[in-house]
């Protein structure tokens, strides 16, 4: 983000608070003097959040536990592989830790697969994967070596142009009529197709790659997120191996909720 981006945001955050301190004080008669500091400074706040410049966040009291919960390690929501595509099947596992978010895991073979095999591999995936994105909790596609090593992930929208084969189908009449030679041309054309052929050098070439630690800060993560333009990382642990997910939105509620008079007294 550029200097001048980042002080027309920040002048546009600080006048919102502004605004909605005014006009919580006419309408509310608000007076407590931490909850109106919140008023004007959560959207500083928020700003800061997004930006990945929680640091910098100082001043008026609310500082302290603004600055605990940054530096606080990030908490994932843990969903374990399971049932690997290797086996044949996708495994998609709900997270543990909190509602609605679910990560489906693709093993990149050590040896170049066969391409019949791509076929049955790609249905399973696309099978397991379509139903978390028609309800909106599908996170992301970790693609693992052999050992779970975490090579890159990939986001939901790596894979709208599955919702758009099965709109054609269902347009075409009822699940009987189903043609699966026809949805099978057209996930050759997928994305998904190309990653399940190459997962380790598509990981690499159109995949996030950045991945947190579990000693990560909160901050950290922000700051990876901002740089990688995710909204979800993946969290590993010393050696690589995947020990979860955190989202932007976790941490934001975190962070704001750490602000005096929007938790509570």
């Amino acid at each position: 983000m550029s200097d001048l981006l980042a002080g027309a945001m920040a002048f546009g955050f600080v006048t919102l608070g502004v605004v909605l301190a005014w006009i919580a004080k006419r309408l509310f008669t608000l007076e407590s003097g931490s909850l109106f500091a919140s008023v004007v400074l959560v959207p500083v706040a928020a700003f800061l959040i997004i930006s990945g410049r929680v640091s910098e966040f100082a001043g008026y009291g609310l500082s302290a536990k603004f600055r605990e919960a940054a530096a606080s390690q990030v908490k994932p929501l843990h969903s374990e592989i399971k049932n690997i595509i290797a086996s044949g099947r996708a495994g998609i596992a709900q997270a543990l830790l909190g509602p609605g978010a679910e990560v489906a895991f693709l093993q990149a073979p050590a040896q170049p697969q066969s391409q019949a095999a791509v076929p049955s591999i790609i249905e399973g995936l696309a099978s397991e994967i379509y139903p978390s994105l028609l309800r909106g909790t599908f996170q992301a596609l970790v693609v693992t070596d052999k050992g779970g090593r975490v090579l890159g992930f990939f986001e939901p929208h790596f894979f709208s142009d599955l919702l758009r084969i099965e709109v054609i189908q269902t347009m075409r009449g009822s699940r009987q009529r189903y043609d699966a030679e026809r949805v099978r041309a057209q996930l050759e054309q997928t994305l998904l197709w190309d990653i399940v052929e190459q997962p380790d050098r598509r990981a690499k070439e159109w995949g996030v790659i950045a991945t947190v630690k579990e000693t990560d800060s909160n901050a950290a993560a922000l700051r990876k997120m901002a740089e990688s333009n995710a909204s979800v990382l993946v969290v590993v642990d010393a050696k690589g191996t995947y020990k979860g997910i955190v989202r932007r939105q976790d941490i934001i509620s975190t962070l704001l909720l750490a602000l005096p008079g929007v938790a509570g007294p």
